[in-house]
């Protein structure tokens, strides 16, 4: 049930940050996400379908560093997209 408040949550601010600011904003704000999401280590995020692939292979500190990652270089291409 979280997951489902969150993700409705983060799609309705995503789409809003889109409409107003352009999609590198929402590619900088899906970034922060991202490493916010991993710094907080929210189960709601590492238990996702989509990512359990991921901790399988890394295990779940492996999988937060790796959304670290993947958050620092979404927001890196937001940079260029402008």
């Amino acid at each position: 049930m979280q997951f489902i408040y969150w993700s409705i949550l983060i799609g309705i601010g995503l789409a809003i940050i889109i409409i107003f600011m352009g999609k590198p904003a929402a590619m900088i704000a899906c970034g922060l996400a991202s490493i916010f999401c991993s710094i907080m280590n929210y189960d709601w995020f590492m238990i996702n379908n989509k990512s359990a692939p991921i901790v399988a292979v890394f295990g779940r500190d492996g999988a937060r560093v790796f959304y670290i990652i993947i958050g620092v270089v979404i927001i890196i291409l937001a940079a260029f997209i402008v």
